[in-house]
């Protein structure tokens, strides 16, 4: 679920919920609201009227495959039905009016619950009931403000190959107000207003599946960068998820909450939190494997610069023939201005070319983020890999800035060449780092107290940024 203000106490409640066809329809959903303190329903509980708006088959079958989900929302083939429900609420009429400027139901959570999970389900919630919700923290903000949740861009379906490892990114944005995401994983809800659904040994909502650990188990410290990643792991920062699932018959749920934040006056708030409820199913696929994107996945830039850098998308298999499988590339749009070009669209692997220009004033303390989604062309069921990506934008200068709790400083020479000192004006003695526009280190040091910041003949001409100990970064230019 999310929720987009519309502005004067409304917002738009969007849910997307989907069904296994192999199932019974999808025709009775609950829907409603409460709200409380720290996500209780202390201020009341109360019914909402959705609309449904779209059915569709998002099943990732290959392309000469007729969409298994066939008639809609009917008992069929395997598959996976996507159905979006809509409300327009508002907070200045009952029964929302209950909770406005009510600083006991700061929490406001909406709901849709249905009966029951799939009884295909091997981790122990098959047949609980099913919950999921998105919260609005009305006190984070005063009441003239508005805030809308991020977006989960990418489609919450994971058929995939045992024994290859995978990787996936809900693909969550907050492209309105730019707000900072965390990630973590919670049980899934089996009534409300948030009691966990029924795990059986040795599953847990933070060990969701069979996966690979060296010594046997599942519950191994996660090494997502081993050649075969080990134990489940999830960013915290970015959403990433890897693992290696190895039950080839398994179907489990993983559940993931995003909590989205933003720097008021000096204090980290919490404005709202989405959940993210994915049902996984592993099958025998032979050895047919996941595309591998690669490339460097974290950057740092100065506002006002240019960045660009290629990801790759590799069919990593097909030992069965000698060409591999035509894969695509493609992102989810996250940044705003940004642009992704395939470089050779004929190629059977796939080069994207990422670049995008920082707008002045657009330097923040998180990171700007986008996901890039690969698939191949396997019959019958496709395989894919999703990874996110990271931008920090910086507000750097060429001539003065403040040191925390100093005077304002001046560099110069500028432009510096290699091999040279910065002079710094007032003296400073600190720990620095010089680096590339991308944000790779390219130098670290000590600046020495008379004699200023050290370039060392390695750097070659260019833009860099310095990074110093007590805060400050300053973009440089080298001839």
């Amino acid at each position: 679920m999310q929720y987009k203000c519309l502005g004067n106490g409304m917002y738009k409640i969007t849910a997307k919920l989907y069904r296994d066809c192999r199932g019974i329809p999808l025709n009775g959903p609950t829907f409603g609201v409460f709200a409380g303190n720290n996500g209780g329903n202390s201020c009341g509980n109360y019914s909402l009227i959705f609309n449904r708006i779209s059915i569709r088959d998002v099943t990732p079958i290959c392309d000469s495959l007729s969409a298994p989900c066939n008639p809609q929302n009917t008992t069929s083939k395997e598959g996976v039905e996507e159905h979006i429900y809509e409300a327009i609420v508002n907070f200045k009429t009952t029964p929302l009016s209950n909770f406005w400027n009510n600083s006991s139901c700061c929490n406001v959570t909406f709901y849709v619950g249905q009966c029951c999970r799939n009884g295909a389900i091997t981790t122990g919630p098959a047949g609980n009931d099913f919950y999921t919700t998105c919260l609005i923290n009305l006190c984070s903000l005063d009441s003239t403000q508005c805030n809308s949740s991020p977006s989960l861009t990418n489609i919450p379906i994971i058929f995939h190959c045992c024994n290859t490892p995978y990787r996936y990114n809900i693909g969550a944005l907050d492209s309105a107000e730019n707000d900072s995401l965390s990630y973590k994983l919670v049980g899934g809800i089996g009534s409300l207003p948030n009691a966990s659904v029924t795990y059986t040994n040795p599953f847990s909502f933070d060990h969701p599946l069979s996966v690979y650990c060296p010594g046997g188990g599942i519950t191994c410290t996660p090494n997502p960068n081993a050649t075969i990643p080990e134990g489940f792991f999830l960013d915290s920062a970015n959403g990433d998820m890897v693992f290696t699932p190895v039950k080839c018959d398994e179907v489990g749920i993983i559940v993931v909450e995003i909590t989205e934040w933003r720097n008021v006056s000096g204090t980290w708030k919490m404005l709202g939190k989405n959940r993210r409820d994915i049902q996984v199913l592993f099958k025998d696929c032979g050895n047919n494997m996941p595309p591998q994107i690669s490339g460097q996945k974290t950057h740092r830039m100065c506002e006002g610069d240019s960045i660009c850098f290629d990801i790759l998308a590799i069919d990593r298999n097909d030992t069965s023939s000698t060409s591999g499988d035509t894969v695509t590339l493609d992102w989810n749009n996250g940044i705003p201005g940004a642009s992704f070009t395939i470089k050779n669209p004929q190629s059977k692997d796939k080069e994207a070319r990422f670049c995008w220009v920082a707008p002045i004033g657009s330097s923040r303390a998180n990171a700007y983020t986008f996901t890039a989604h690969t698939v191949d062309r396997n019959c019958p069921i496709k395989s894919e890999s999703y990874v996110g990506f990271k931008i920090y934008v910086d507000q750097c200068n060429t001539g003065t800035n403040k040191l925390s709790g100093k005077t304002a400083i001046r560099i110069y020479p500028m432009p510096v060449s290699s091999g040279n000192f910065i002079q710094l004006q007032p003296e400073y003695s600190g720990k620095y780092e010089i680096l590339s526009i991308s944000g790779q280190i390219i130098y670290h040091g000590r600046a020495e107290i008379t004699k200023g910041i050290w370039v060392p003949s390695e750097v070659k001409s260019g833009i860099y940024s310095i990074q110093m100990e007590s805060g400050p970064r300053f973009k440089i230019v080298v001839d």
